[in-house]
């Protein structure tokens, strides 16, 4: 007699295989990290950058960090407040002569986000940022 080829065990190893990939692919997508903000997409570069106010322009700077300075001197606080500033930092016009600096602090904020995330590492590099900045630039503080 004989024996007939079954594709029972074929399924179950196909459905198995099928299984552990889709369970990959979901925790790889669940455990990225959040998006980087990329600088040169998003920062107004206007032709007449010269004929930006500059004093409105630090003033927008100083309030948007109010909040930020608490978190950076370890009082606590969310990423909420650090979206918040990141954004309204990204929506300004910049002068041409601070155009480093304002770098320097989106990249800060982004570092200071990582480190709230419970990155310790990421937390002190962003103080260490913060301090670098407000040293260079009087006008921050």
């Amino acid at each position: 007699m004989k024996k007939h080829l079954t594709w029972f065990p074929f399924l179950v190893i196909a459905l198995t295989v099928l299984l552990a990939v889709t369970i990959v692919v979901y925790d790889r997508q669940r455990n990225q990290p959040s998006p980087t903000v990329l600088i040169n997409d998003v920062l107004l570069l206007d032709d007449d950058a010269d004929n930006v106010d500059v004093e409105k322009y630090y003033e927008d700077v100083r309030r948007s960090l109010v909040p930020i300075w608490e978190i950076v001197d370890g009082q606590g606080g969310d990423n909420g407040v650090i979206v918040n500033a990141r954004n309204s930092l990204l929506e300004m016009r910049v002068p041409l002569g601070d155009r480093d600096v304002h770098i320097q602090l989106v990249a800060a904020l982004n570092t200071l986000e990582a480190g709230l995330r419970g990155d310790e590492e990421a937390f002190a590099d962003a103080q260490i940022r913060f301090s670098d900045i407000k040293s260079k630039s009087v006008w921050i503080q």
